[in-house]
C-alpha cells in the first residue's frame, strides 16, 4: 500500500495502472494472474490519469 501511495504522490508519467486482487484486495504486479495472498483469479485494473 505505501509503494501505491508513493507512485501516485510522485508519478512522472502522465497515468497510473493499479492491478488489485477482487477478493482481498492485495495489489498485484502486471505478471500476476492470481493473487498471490488468497490464490483468487479475480483481478480488477485501474488506470488512474
Amino acid at each position: 500500500m505505501k509503494e501505491l501511495f508513493k507512485s501516485l504522490l510522485f508519478r512522472t508519467s502522465e497515468s497510473t495502472v493499479i492491478r488489485e486482487c477482487r477478493r482481498c484486495g492485495t495489489e498485484v504486479s502486471a505478471s500476476d494472474t492470481r493473487c498471490p495472498q488468497c490464490e483468487a483469479d479475480t483481478i480488477s485494473e485501474y488506470k488512474i490519469k
